[in-house]
């Protein structure tokens, strides 16, 4: 029995351990988050800006060889 009893206060222990950290950092998730998606915005942005100036090169290549 006392064992038993250790354990179970072993994993309250543990469960208090977890929620404290879990508060402390359940900022930091949605942070991470908002970021990420920042970053992917912008980096889907660039690659946009990216295609538009491969086909304006495309054009003014065609535009150049016809003259």
């Amino acid at each position: 029995m006392p064992i038993l009893l250790l354990n179970m206060e072993f994993i309250i222990a543990a469960i208090h351990l977890w929620k404290k950290e879990l508060l402390d950092g359940a900022d930091k998730v949605y942070t991470i988050s908002k970021n990420a998606k920042a970053t992917a915005k912008e980096k889907k942005q660039q690659e946009e800006t990216i295609e538009n100036l491969y086909a304006q090169v495309g054009r003014l290549t065609t535009q150049l060889d016809w003259l």
